[in-house]
C-alpha cells in the first residue's frame, strides 16, 4: 500500500514546446500562461491529478523544437506533451512524439497532415485543423459577392492549408496568390503587386504580429480605401482600417 500511495502521489510529466521568443512570442506565452493559470486554479492539479510542467522555447525552430521534444522524452520521462504554436514546428514534432506513446494535445497548430490518414490515436488538437475556418472564409467571401480575389499566406503548412482551404470553398478568380517568407515584417513588394493585379478583393493568412505589420502598411499603401480585405481574425474597423473584415471564427 505505501509503494502504491507513493507512486500515486508522483506528478505527471507535461512538456510543453512552444514559441516564447521572435516577434511571435507572445503567442506561445498565452498558451503557458492559461495553461499554468489551470494548474494554479486547482492547487498545482489537472483532473484531480498532480502536475510537473516543463516549458521551453522552440524559437519557432523545427529542429529546435524536435531536440526539446527528444529530451523530454529521453532524459524527462514525460508521457504528455503540448504548447506547439508553428505547423512546421508540429510536423517536425509531432510524429515521432507519438509514436513513442507519448500523448500529444495541440493547441493551436493543426496541420491537415496530422488529420486524416496521418491521424493518431494519441493525437489531440483541441484548437482546430488548419484549412478548416479558412474554408468558411473562402464561403464568407463568395457569398459576399467578390470574384477577384487576391490572397496570401507564410510559405510554411498552416500558410499552404490556409490558401488550400480558402479555395476549397471560395468559386471565383484568384487574382494572385502569394507565399510570404514566415515571420516577415515588410511587405512593400507584395502591396505592390496586389496594387498592380487590381483586385476586387484580398484575403490573408498572417498570424501574429505578421499580420499586424501587414494591415498596418495596407492602410498606410491607401489599398484600405479602394479593396476591402479580409482575415480569420478577430479584426474590427477601427483594429485594421479596412472596409470589411471577418467576423471571429475561433
Amino acid at each position: 500500500m505505501l509503494a502504491g500511495s507513493a507512486i500515486a502521489a508522483e506528478p505527471v510529466k507535461v512538456g510543453m514546446v512552444t514559441t516564447l521568443s521572435t516577434k511571435a512570442g507572445y503567442l506561445g506565452e498565452d498558451i503557458r500562461d492559461g495553461f499554468k493559470l489551470a494548474m494554479d486554479q486547482n492547487g498545482g492539479n489537472l483532473g484531480g491529478v498532480a502536475v510537473e510542467l516543463m516549458v521551453d522555447d522552440d524559437g519557432r525552430k523545427p529542429g529546435k523544437g524536435k531536440q526539446i521534444a527528444d529530451r523530454h522524452i529521453k532524459k524527462d520521462g514525460v508521457k504528455i506533451m503540448t504548447g506547439i504554436v508553428f505547423s512546421n514546428v508540429a510536423m517536425a514534432v509531432v510524429p515521432k512524439v507519438v509514436r513513442d506513446d507519448v500523448v500529444y494535445v495541440s493547441p493551436n497548430a493543426g496541420p491537415s497532415a496530422l488529420a486524416g490518414k496521418g491521424c493518431h490515436e494519441n493525437y489531440f488538437n483541441v484548437a482546430w485543423q488548419n484549412d478548416n475556418l479558412h474554408e468558411a472564409a473562402g464561403q464568407y467571401v463568395n457569398d459576399a459577392g467578390f470574384k477577384n480575389v487576391y490572397i496570401l499566406a507564410p510559405n510554411y503548412p498552416a500558410g499552404k492549408d490556409a490558401l488550400a482551404g480558402f479555395k476549397r470553398f471560395y468559386k471565383g478568380n484568384i487574382a494572385g496568390e502569394v507565399y510570404t517568407k514566415l515571420g516577415q515584417s515588410d511587405y512593400a513588394a507584395e502591396l505592390a503587386n496586389l496594387r498592380a493585379a487590381k483586385p476586387d478583393a484580398v484575403f490573408f493568412f498572417l498570424p501574429g504580429g505578421m499580420g499586424i505589420n501587414f494591415i498596418k502598411q495596407y492602410a498606410q499603401a491607401g489599398l484600405n480605401q479602394s479593396t476591402p480585405c479580409s482575415a480569420p481574425h478577430s479584426l474590427s474597423m477601427s483594429d485594421c482600417s479596412v472596409q470589411w473584415a471577418m467576423p471571429r471564427l475561433a
